[in-house]
């Protein structure tokens, strides 16, 4: 089944998992960093639906990927934000490992640096897991639902 952006957004508002994160005169909803937002635009009076990734951009979110788009389209808000949000936590694991694969090879050694980097790596391990095993949850309900 394919889904228009704005079904899309009203999966996220039937979410009760996301956080409501409005602001007049956009809607938005919020889970695992990905946030979907809904602006009515009174000029051209259509509804224009945004998907961001806020575990990148820095002081601006970046918007998903056109590839993104089309799983969020595909499949649906629930499956989309696990497939991105474990992207987001593999892509942060391996930044943190590289930075722990450099800090422990320096000479003087930042210690209280390097645990500190190595909490940050298990937190995320741990939020990894956590979302693996809520998806593949969702996976199984929506597998045995289509099999009926």
């Amino acid at each position: 089944m394919r889904f228009t952006l704005y079904e899309v957004f009203e999966q996220a508002q039937l979410d009760k998992h996301s956080i409501n994160v409005n602001a007049p005169p956009f809607k938005g909803r919020l889970l695992y960093g990905i946030k979907i937002i809904n602006c009515y635009r009174v000029k051209t009076k259509v509804n224009e639906v945004t998907i961001l990734n806020t575990q990148k951009g820095g002081d601006r979110y970046q918007e998903v990927s056109p590839n993104d788009y089309e799983v969020f389209q595909s499949f649906g808000w629930n499956y989309g934000v696990y497939v991105l949000s474990l992207s987001n936590c593999s892509l942060k694991m391996d930044k943190i490992s590289g930075i722990l694969d450099f800090e422990e090879s320096q000479v003087p050694r930042r210690e209280k640096y390097i645990e500190g980097a190595k909490r940050q790596l298990n937190k995320t391990k741990s939020l990894h897991s956590s979302i693996t095993n809520k998806f593949n949850q969702f996976k199984s309900i929506n597998y045995d639902k289509s099999q009926k």
